[in-house]
């Protein structure tokens, strides 16, 4: 090593603000003693600390081996290596949801970069500070159709909250404040040369100052003024953290309105909302709307997926709807989102009434057990069919288990598959664009160590992310089911059009994926008495969709 590189000036540390910088190498005019991309990335990474990013998802190439070479050799982050840069974002994203902390993924230039845009999009409407790093050539190659270059400023659009054009080392910006969505760095290396010794770096992340949300006395006014005009809310809850869920659980049972609640909520196994939580699914909470029960809908948490959300913004668009939530997105054509924190709201906001006894009079209570009794007893008359299949499953889930429910119809069938009040789960959802992409690989990134991690994905969605299984090799002590509900296509649409172009039919089985990764495989088509006996195992649910139709058809 040079003897004039003193790898202290490389220290990332709380004392001096979170960042420490080349400052003073470079301003002694010796840069010609480390290679210009070694300065550049390092200044980077130290960029990175200061954001707070504790981990890091490298996908290896010739453009970012600066990165690389450092990476191999840093201290103090975690480093997730991946051949797909895809897989890698998408990971990076459950990482996130785990851990509440910005993740960055390093690509080479090119394509690779392209490979991010998926997950961009859903940190961006779930509000996750994904880091995107992407290497690339100088800018005098841009536009001239060389090997490894496309336009990558721009790329992100306004899923970013800012793109960085980082052409040389001393356009690395300082740290002011952690992203609270995605940011793109495009550093652009020359021929990227490894030193023959590269430097040793010790990075110590900083911690990330909580970021603002809202102004908590226009939110109680708002929210005030929405209720004293309502007859009868109902409450529609989405995606909610388990702390959160704890701390507006409160509001709810002081405002005393029927909850239609997500299983994503958190809110479903909540003592305290027992009374008013409805049990009986999308079907029945649509027949209590078109029936004039309830004369306005409260959103709390994340945007809903039960069908009746979208049916506001058409057959039920009459229906004011108010949103309280700490991600900015209305989730409708129409309304608004008082964006602020749920906690400060609970615990500051009165409302001008309850609504609990005049949800007595209006004997919805009773209708709804009533509605329940017939799912059950539809179970039971068709054990076969997808919902009656997902519950056996699930019977066998130890309670407190980290749970992923898939998009699409895993989702919405876990809310009818299980009771509210049943077992207590963790769960996680990846609802930012409602995809099925990448939802493998969020699931494995979410994963909880010492615990056991359930996912519960479509056959399609599944497809999709093949790859995802290489982030194994990054989970330690956790054991890892994936449930792939194999109907054969996406029977979503079976119920929407008529056309079979739209379902995507199919005859493939998971058998052969679940060797390829060195997991145990069963396939249930009837009665599943007991799990794989290893930890991290693939279980192929297979419905039997004649039964599956009936029980629709019954309900």
């Amino acid at each position: 090593m040079n003897p004039r590189f003193d790898e202290n000036l490389l220290e990332c540390g709380e004392r001096s603000g979170g960042l420490v910088i080349l400052q003073e190498y470079v301003n002694s005019n010796q840069t010609s003693d480390l290679p210009p991309s070694i300065e550049t990335a390092s200044k980077v990474l130290l960029y990175l600390c200061a954001l707070g990013v504790h981990e890091i998802c490298l996908c290896p190439g010739r453009r970012n081996a600066a990165f690389v070479g450092l990476l191999e050799k840093a201290s103090g982050v975690k480093v997730h290596s991946f051949f797909e840069e895809r897989s890698a974002a998408f990971f990076a994203l459950g990482r996130i949801k785990r851990t509440g902390l910005p993740v960055a993924v390093i690509t080479t230039s090119g394509t690779a970069c392209a490979e991010l845009l998926p997950a961009t999009i859903e940190a961006h409407y779930s509000k996750l500070a994904l880091i995107l790093v992407t290497a690339d050539r100088p800018p005098h190659y841009r536009g001239s159709g060389a090997p490894q270059v496309i336009e990558q400023i721009g790329l992100f659009g306004g899923y970013v909250e800012n793109s960085l054009d980082i052409t040389s080392a001393d356009l690395v910006p300082k740290a002011e404040q952690a992203p609270t969505r995605p940011l793109h760095l495009n550093v652009c290396f020359d021929e990227p040369v490894l030193p023959d010794e590269v430097p040793s770096l010790t990075l110590v992340p900083k911690s990330p100052r909580k970021p603002f949300l809202g102004e908590l006395q226009a939110a109680r006014g708002k929210l005030t003024e929405f209720l004293a005009s309502a007859r009868l809310p109902l409450v529609i809850a989405g995606e909610l953290s388990e702390s959160q869920a704890a701390a507006v659980s409160p509001l709810l049972h002081r405002i005393g309105a029927p909850i239609f609640a997500e299983a994503s909520s958190h809110l479903r196994s909540e003592e305290l909302l027992k009374g008013l939580l409805l049990k009986s699914g999308n079907t029945f909470v649509r027949g209590l709307l078109d029936k004039g029960l309830f004369d306005a809908v409260l959103r709390v948490g994340g945007v809903p997926s039960p069908r009746v959300w979208r049916d506001l913004d058409e057959k039920l668009k009459a229906i004011p709807v108010l949103s309280l939530s700490e991600v900015p997105f209305v989730g409708l054509g129409r309304g608004e989102c008082l964006v602020c924190s749920l906690s400060d709201l609970s615990k500051a906001f009165v409302p001008p009434r309850s609504f609990s006894d005049l949800v007595e009079q209006q004997t919805i209570g009773s209708s709804d057990r009533a509605a329940r009794k017939r799912i059950e007893d539809a179970k039971l008359q068709y054990p076969l069919s997808e919902v009656s299949m997902l519950a056996g499953v699930v019977e066998l889930v130890t309670e407190r288990s980290a749970v992923y429910l898939g998009n699409s119809l895993p989702i919405r069938e876990w809310d009818i598959a299980t009771p509210v009040g049943g077992k207590k789960f963790s769960f996680a959802v990846n609802r930012g664009a409602n995809g099925i992409d990448g939802q493998t690989s969020t699931f494995l990134g979410w994963c909880k160590p010492g615990a056991e991690n359930w996912a519960f994905l479509g056959d399609l969605t599944t497809l999709y992310d093949l790859s995802a299984p290489w982030a194994l090799r990054h989970l330690e002590n956790a054991s890892v089911r994936i449930v792939v509900i194999n109907n054969g296509g996406g029977q979503i649409f079976s119920r929407m059009f008529g056309s079979k172009l739209f379902l995507n039919e199919h005859q493939v089985s998971f058998a052969g994926w679940a060797s390829q990764w060195g997991l145990e495989y069963c396939k249930w088509q009837g009665d599943l008495r007991e799990l794989p006996k290893t930890d991290r195992a693939v279980i192929e649910l297979v419905p039997d969709s004649e039964q599956t139709a009936k029980f629709w058809a019954e309900l």
